[in-house]
C-alpha cells in the first residue's frame, strides 16, 4: 500500500510537490470558488488533523472563501471511525472498489485472483451501511463513487434501498 494519500502529502520528500498542487488549486479557485478538495486514503484521525494543517499552511484553510475538504474512504477503518473523521473533514467519497479491495484483502494487481473482487460483498456493504449512517446523523454530504456500479446490480440495487439516488463512475 506504501506511502499515497494523506501520508505522501505530510512527507518531506513530496513537500516541493504538494505546494505545487496547492498553489495549482488556489488559482484554479480564483476562478471557480466551487472547487472543493477530496482527500484520498486518511488512515488515522493524526493523519486528518495533519492534512488539514498542511492545507492550512499553504492558504487552503477549511471553511474560508467557502473551501470544502472532504475524504475519500476507501479502508475499513474509515467506516468503523466514520462519526470522528467527520469531525476533521466537510463529507464523504466512497470509493467501492478500493473500500472492497482493503476490507477482503485483495491485490487488484494479482490476476489470477480477478474472479474475488466483490463489490456486492455484503461485509462491503455493512461497511458502506457504516458509513452511510455516519454521514446520515452527521448532516454532511456523502458521493459514491464506483468504476464497476453497471457491473454490480445488487450494488446498485442496495445503494437505491438506502437512498443513495446518484453513483459517481
Amino acid at each position: 500500500m506504501g506511502l499515497r494519500g494523506a501520508s505522501r502529502l505530510g512527507h518531506a520528500d513530496f513537500r516541493k510537490s504538494f505546494e505545487l498542487e496547492c498553489e495549482a488549486i488556489k488559482r484554479a479557485r480564483l476562478d471557480a470558488k466551487n472547487i472543493e478538495l477530496v482527500v484520498p486514503f486518511v488512515r488515522t484521525f493524526s493523519e486528518a488533523a495533519t492534512v488539514i494543517d498542511l492545507l492550512a499552511e499553504q492558504g487552503l484553510c477549511r471553511g474560508a472563501d467557502g473551501l470544502k475538504v472532504s475524504m475519500m474512504c476507501s479502508v475499513p477503518a474509515n467506516a468503523l471511525l466514520a462519526e470522528t473523521f467527520l469531525q476533521y473533514f466537510d463529507g464523504f467519497v466512497i470509493d467501492i472498489e478500493q473500500l472492497a479491495q482493503f476490507t477482503l484483502g485483495l491485490d487488484i494487481d494479482n490476476t489470477s485472483l480477478h474472479y474475488m473482487p466483490d463489490a456486492q460483498n455484503d461485509a462491503l456493504l455493512q461497511l458502506v451501511k457504516m458509513l452511510l449512517n455516519a454521514v446520515e446523523s452527521s448532516h454532511k454530504p456523502c458521493l459514491v463513487y464506483s468504476r464497476f456500479i453497471e457491473d454490480a446490480p445488487r450494488l446498485r440495487a442496495w445503494l437505491q434501498d438506502q437512498g443513495v439516488s446518484q453513483v459517481i463512475s
